[in-house]
């Protein structure tokens, strides 16, 4: 992955994070929708462990990824 964290722009994204979390329920609500790339963001893995990780409602998620239906 040759891109820069979403959060910081410092360092290498090394994963990636979902915005509306994959919880078992989730999964089996929304399937592959939740690895649309508006629920998805890149981050290196300081920020990934960080408290400050943007999260979506779920309104907002099916938002983020209304092109899917």
């Amino acid at each position: 992955m040759n891109r820069l964290c979403e959060l910081c722009g410092k360092r290498l994204a090394e994963g990636k994070h979902h915005l509306f979390s994959q919880t078992k329920f989730n999964r089996k609500k929304y399937g592959d929708r939740l690895d649309h790339p508006g629920n998805i963001m890149y981050l290196c893995s300081v920020c990934h462990l960080g408290k400050s990780i943007p999260k979506l409602r779920e309104n907002e998620f099916l938002e983020a990824t209304k092109d899917i239906t």
